[in-house]
């Protein structure tokens, strides 16, 4: 009825709506008949078409087994799918319409996307939250019906299903914080969002290189900061703490392996310090877990941090987003003036990786340029930290002596315009500092090395805390 007006005719619909999966359906057979001349055979092709009604008896047969059942052939339904079934599988039409009304419909509205199963990665970050322990993705949909049978159980009263899904409700609007809605929304003129301002960095950087692992903890906080147990400027100092975390994790190049364990315990551990020590703060404790972490989830203290971010190979061990996201952590931002990320991610910025120190030393200049052991120089700086920089004309730049990439120029074929593109002439921080220098030799790099290590030390620093867990007294026994 949506795809077509009262009078039978195409609707006039929206871009949003033309990515439903009806409405592809529909512009496939729509595609598809409008190259046929008679289409009468298709027409009494339908007739043969038969609605099957199955009839279950109460008691007897399990509605959502039938179900699952006649669906396991095709295509796998995902848990998500199963989920929604289960929930709606209820004793009577009235509590079947009450949850469909008051809860699914406002999930269905917020998570339905054509490109991915956003209900089932719901429910598994909001399982984990709530049972404090990881739950993996073939798990999802076993373990909410555990949850289900446990909070509500067979009989199924109003005020236990209300008391269920009003949690999962509440969850639902810290993942769309967390997962879907346009971080900029998140300000004062925006009266839902607004208390959440001051994280919105974070949620915008932790979307941009891809990590997910900590939404499960950052639900549990955001649903112990709307109960009053953090203060605004506590749940800030989470959210900085988290980014720090995973930074420096990436700087080091360590792998991911626990940390989903880790993120799924860590608000349970630190709630159980602080009820064995109730004048503990939350943050202070929290600091005292990462720190104390050992093995694969440990986070990097200062000293390999500072190894890392000389000597590290860094344009070979990371991607396009990691690498925008650490080179563009040395310019910051103002409240005046989007960051160089920002302007990557939501303005297109076309930005590249530029060795500024080429790849391949085939002028003569640079090697006049470095001396005499420009070997060993190219080596040993080529793809680290020191000499990386970001730019719009990598291409432009290729092999060129040092003197000519900072006032390059570049001609349009088509216009004849003549546009500036050398370093002198960036706006980026991070260029307008190479450019400060009019020679790009060991001693200009080695500075440039510990610029890095003074910028990635600000901008995720290792947490400290006087947090000291209380100790069970002893007795000696003589």
């Amino acid at each position: 009825q949506h795809i077509f007006d009262s009078n039978g005719n195409a609707s006039d619909l929206s871009e949003k709506d033309k990515l439903s999966n009806l409405y592809n359906v529909y512009s496939v057979f729509k595609e598809y008949f409008s190259k046929k001349d008679d289409l009468s055979k298709y027409i009494n092709g339908l007739r043969f078409f038969k609605i099957v009604c199955i009839t279950l008896e109460q008691g007897d047969d399990n509605p959502q087994r039938v179900f699952e059942s006649i669906n396991s052939t095709g295509e796998p339904l995902s848990d998500g799918d199963k989920i929604r079934n289960f929930s709606l599988m209820l004793n009577s039409k009235e509590s079947r319409n009450h949850v469909y009304e008051e809860y699914w419909k406002p999930l269905e509205r917020t998570l339905t996307d054509v490109n991915r199963d956003n209900i089932t990665d719901f429910f598994r970050y909001y399982l984990i939250s709530r049972r404090q322990a990881n739950v993996k993705l073939p798990e999802v949909y076993s373990a909410f019906k555990d949850e289900f049978d446990t909070a509500v159980g067979k009989d199924q009263e109003r005020e236990k299903l209300d008391a269920f899904y009003s949690d999962i409700k509440r969850s639902l609007k810290f993942y769309k914080l967390l997962r879907l809605i346009d971080t900029n929304q998140i300000n004062k003129s925006n009266e839902e969002w607004a208390e959440y301002k001051d994280i919105a960095d974070t949620i915008f950087k932790m979307r941009y290189i891809k990590v997910d692992l900590y939404i499960p903890f950052a639900m549990s906080v955001l649903a112990y900061h709307a109960d009053d147990g953090l203060t605004d400027e506590q749940l800030l100092q989470v959210f900085k703490l988290i980014e720090s975390y995973f930074s420096r994790r990436i700087i080091v190049n360590f792998y991911t392996t626990s940390v989903d364990r880790l993120m799924s315990l860590l608000h349970k551990q630190t709630l159980n310090y602080i009820k064995r020590d109730p004048s503990a703060d939350y943050v202070d404790v929290l600091r005292y877990i990462i720190l104390n972490e050992t093995g694969q989830t440990r986070i990097p203290d200062d000293v390999e941090y500072e190894k890392a971010i000389r000597t590290y190979p860094f344009y070979e061990q990371h991607g396009g987003n990691i690498r925008s996201y650490v080179l563009s952590a040395a310019d910051g931002s103002s409240k005046e003036a989007k960051s160089t990320l920002r302007l990557i991610a939501e303005d297109n910025l076309d930005l590249t990786v530029e060795h500024v120190m080429p790849q391949t030393l085939s002028r003569d200049e640079w090697k006049e340029m470095l001396g005499s052991d420009y070997e060993r120089i190219h080596n040993e700086y080529l793809h680290t930290l020191a000499n990386l920089t970001l730019t719009g004309y990598n291409s432009d730049y290729s092999n060129r002596p040092y003197q000519e990439k900072m006032v390059l120029e570049i001609k349009n074929k088509k216009t004849g315009e003549t546009k500036q593109v050398g370093f002198k002439f960036s706006p980026l921080p991070m260029n307008k500092w190479i450019a400060a220098h009019d020679a790009w030799n060991e001693d200009v790099l080695e500075e440039r090395r510990e610029m890095w290590v003074t910028k990635l030390q600000d901008a995720w620093p290792l947490p400290t805390t006087s947090f000291q867990p209380v100790t069970s007294a002893s007795v000696d026994i003589l």
